[in-house]
């Protein structure tokens, strides 16, 4: 993701893979079909994968590396309190 992100805007990039995210759960809904469900688990962990690597390199451009730790300690805390409590 690192080679990705450095020739294409990494907004541009997270965005494409939070797509890929969205796109790839209808795969969910087909009933008892196991090749549906390990495209799904194979796609979604890569999309997520791209997704946490990206964060810090957003983060960082778009407010700057002198409030880049905290503001990745918000947005952590957030993220696995949504991913946790959500479902």
């Amino acid at each position: 993701m690192g080679c990705v992100s450095d020739r294409i805007t990494r907004k541009n990039v997270m965005a494409l893979f939070h797509l890929v995210l969205a796109l790839v759960i209808p795969l969910l809904f087909i009933g008892h079909n196991s090749v549906a469900v390990h495209g799904f688990a194979v796609v979604f962990g890569f999309a997520m994968g791209a997704d946490y690597m990206l964060i810090s390199l957003v983060v960082a451009d778009c407010f700057g590396l002198t409030s880049l730790e905290k503001l990745l300690a918000l947005i952590v805390m957030a993220d696995s309190l949504g991913q946790t409590y959500g479902p």
